[in-house]
């Protein structure tokens, strides 16, 4: 009888371990957050690191969005993207928010707040290889 109960409480360890880890390996996924001037702000000024989108044309915002979802789904990544035509950033001087080194219509990594590289995608046809463009963008930065 005293043997049963070990075997309960091993199960029972077994099964919640095993939960565990599932809800880990579920729960880690990258995305494409679409971001305000102030999260922008908030990102560089507390010397964030990773990646930022700044969307300019809109027809091109449409095209090249889910090609960054894909990618940081794939590559477990988050993704900020401050689209310029939002209503709240009207008059506003990107380099008051810490990012006007970046240009519209790019991708570009920060380290410690401050700009790394970045990677300015130009109108294509071929999606195909603008995904393939963007990933080893954001393959090459990842780990920095």
């Amino acid at each position: 009888m005293g043997n049963s109960k070990g075997i309960i409480a091993n199960v029972r360890s077994w099964a919640v371990i095993s939960s565990l880890v599932f809800l880990c390996a579920c729960s880690s996924q990258g995305e494409v957050q679409e971001v305000g001037p102030k999260e922008i702000k908030q990102f560089t000024s507390e010397k964030g690191t990773g990646f930022v989108v700044l969307s300019f044309r809109e027809n091109e915002r449409n095209v090249v969005l889910p090609l960054y979802k894909e990618v940081a789904k794939e590559q477990d990544v988050v993704i900020k993207e401050l689209d310029n035509n939002r209503s709240d950033m009207k008059n506003v001087n990107t380099f008051d928010y810490g990012i006007g080194k970046q240009k519209y219509d790019s991708i570009a990594f920060y380290k410690d707040g401050e700009m790394v590289s970045s990677f300015k995608y130009k109108d294509t046809k071929k999606l195909d290889e603008l995904k393939k463009e963007i990933e080893t963008f954001v393959k090459t930065n990842k780990n920095e």
